[in-house]
């Protein structure tokens, strides 16, 4: 796997090997600014070419897999055909975990709508959520997004308006 890279600015650059990354700590260059994903910041660069790169995502019940991928066309110069090759840099998953603090976005049937709490991952991919105003049950993973992780904090969320409440009140 490609580990990440940033300048000295701490402005993302191209990722490097594993080997690179290890001989850059080992003089010195590089200091680690991560450990997951693992992530290195230069001491001695400042800005640099990068390549275009793709985010892949691949839904499933319980886990998202997730890969970073940098997308090379190349000329065959005897045919002149354009081959196209995807090169996987990074591979990592999402998981759903109970606690996380989720929003579903419901589009329609009896619970259409959009909830926000503590999520009860089932095994059958659907899961319970904890709102305020109760339980909401049978909800599927494909409407939930996590926006906060069951670490052990207990973060407090204070509403905020949004521009059309500011310019109403």
């Amino acid at each position: 796997m490609a580990v990440f890279v940033l300048d000295k600015q701490k402005r993302p650059l191209m990722p490097c090997s594993e080997k690179r990354a290890r001989l850059l700590l080992k003089r010195r260059r590089a200091v680690v600014v991560r450990l997951h994903p693992f992530k290195i910041r230069l001491k001695d660069r400042i800005g640099g070419e990068t390549q275009p790169l793709r985010l892949s995502l691949d839904p499933g019940s319980k886990t998202t897999g997730i890969a970073l991928v940098r997308d090379l066309e190349r000329i065959d110069p005897d045919t002149g055909e354009v081959c196209r090759e995807a090169h996987v840099l990074w591979l990592g998953e999402l998981t759903f975990q109970t606690g996380d603090r989720v929003i579903a976005e419901v589009p329609n049937g009896k619970k259409a709508g959009s909830h926000v709490g503590r999520v009860a991952v089932r095994k059958t991919g659907s899961f319970n959520i904890q709102t305020t105003q109760g339980v909401i049950q049978g909800i599927s993973h494909r409407y939930c997004q996590v926006l906060q992780r069951a670490d052990g904090y207990d973060y407090s969320f204070t509403p905020t308006l949004t521009e059309e409440a500011r310019q109403v009140s």
